[in-house]
């Protein structure tokens, strides 16, 4: 995964850091909250206490940490955490206060935390590999999409790779775009490296993607 986030943002320019999140619950279970606080501002603190699932704690604070670890990043400089402000608009779209016309997308799933920052649009996803309702693949899959799974139904692991290397595509697609959930995932072809979005003003997403350890990462330019 490091691999390929840093060869992409060599070659197209944006930053990005990755956040393991069972060792960030570890230090949760250690410190408690004292840990998250320091690295969080007052109004992220003021969110953070409306959590109370671990997992669902970890995950977002891990966010948010990559998040200002790949802003520090961008801008060079060695900002702290505490001075990094990561709030989320009314589409649920994060972004960074301190730098508002910066893009900022961010991913999590499992053992990671993803974020990635650039001056142009950008969206990043990452998804576990596993076995996937056949009910959900007709549900978000386009004509183009469901020819190329036809290849491979007879092997269910290729399937199940297949599938979810599609639903990172197209989640990385809605960031791109902070349609989040109201976008119609059977609309969004993702077979080849750029995604079609019909009706819409962008002819065409640069999509990349790559298989890593039982996950699927995509990013949308």
């Amino acid at each position: 995964m490091e691999a390929f986030l840093a060869e992409a943002a060599r070659t197209f320019g944006f930053s990005y850091a990755i956040q393991s999140i069972p060792d960030l619950a570890a230090e949760l279970d250690a410190a408690g909250d004292a840990f998250a606080c320091a690295r969080l501002t007052p109004a992220e603190r003021a969110r953070f206490a409306t959590l109370r699932v671990p997992k669902r704690r970890a995950e977002w604070l891990a966010g948010r940490l990559a998040a200002k670890a790949a802003f520090a990043r961008h801008a060079a400089a060695g900002t702290a955490p505490a001075e990094v402000s990561i709030l989320s608009r009314p589409s649920r779209a994060p972004f960074i206060v301190e730098a508002p016309g910066l893009r900022l997308s961010i991913s999590h799933c499992q053992d990671y935390a993803v974020a990635v920052v650039a001056a142009f649009d950008i969206g990043v996803d990452v998804e576990r590999t596993e076995a996937r309702p056949a009910v959900l693949a007709r549900a978000i899959l386009c004509p183009d999409e469901e020819r190329l799974l036809e290849h491979v139904c007879g092997c269910p692991a290729e399937v199940d790779a297949m599938v979810t290397r599609f639903w990172s595509r197209k989640e990385a697609v809605a960031k791109f775009l902070h349609l989040g959930g109201s976008l119609d995932f059977r609309c969004i072809n993702t077979a080849g490296d750029l995604a079609c979005l019909p009706g819409l003003a962008q002819a065409g997403v640069r999509l990349l993607s790559a298989p890593y350890d039982g996950y699927w990462i995509s990013l949308a330019l």
